[in-house]
């Protein structure tokens, strides 16, 4: 019998790109809003966890990029 983990798979997909638009636009509408910490959390309650999204409140840029082990 193989061993298994229980929820887990290798073929695990990051975000789509409507879901990482979706997020981006988020963070674009609230990061003057919320501050980081609470915005950072409510990013990694909407992401897969893969994804990984910076934002600079001066310029209002937003950019993701998938997370390096």
């Amino acid at each position: 019998m193989a061993f298994k983990l229980k929820g887990y798979s290798a073929f695990t997909k990051t975000d789509s790109p409507k879901r990482e638009s979706e997020i981006k636009n988020f963070i674009k509408d609230n990061m003057n809003k919320m501050s980081d910490s609470e915005l950072m959390k409510k990013v990694n309650s909407m992401s897969d966890g893969k994804t990984e999204y910076n934002w600079n409140p001066k310029t209002g840029e937003v950019q993701s990029h998938t997370k390096k082990k």
